[in-house]
């Protein structure tokens, strides 16, 4: 069973849920695919589904 991961609190990455495939990289893309930095992010997470969830 496939757990949500949480890769952005407060701005801040949280480098022990990163993975292969969502590495620094994928996560900077993801944010500028989206306008935003990830200083301005206050929760991110990647659901069960793999789609890529932001909270301003």
């Amino acid at each position: 069973m496939k757990r949500p991961v949480e890769l952005i609190i407060d701005g801040k990455i949280l480098k022990e849920n990163l993975t292969s495939t969502y590495n620094q990289e994928w996560l900077h893309m993801q944010c500028q695919s989206r306008n935003i930095s990830i200083e301005q992010v206050s929760y991110a997470v990647v659901g069960t589904n793999g789609v890529f969830y932001t909270l301003p």
